[in-house]
């Protein structure tokens, strides 16, 4: 998935969903868009997902769409 150019690793940290220690990864997404041929597609925001893996067993646990803060 990382191999790709339009993902981008944005953090990494240890942390607890429901009581269990995981790693929480997030990843940036270029926003999916319907372009018409010829035209140049430019990306403003990139959609960012955490996914979250189980610290002690390596098994993932959820994804959740993250929200960047508004300023």
């Amino acid at each position: 998935m990382l191999g790709s150019r339009d993902v981008s690793l944005e953090e990494i940290e240890l942390d607890n969903l429901n009581g269990k220690e995981v790693w929480s990864i997030t990843l940036g997404f270029p926003p999916k868009v319907e372009i018409p041929l010829g035209q140049v597609l430019v990306f403003d925001k990139m959609q960012l997902k955490r996914f979250f893996i189980d610290a002690e067993t390596g098994e993932f646990v959820a994804m959740k769409l993250r929200e960047l803060a508004v300023r």
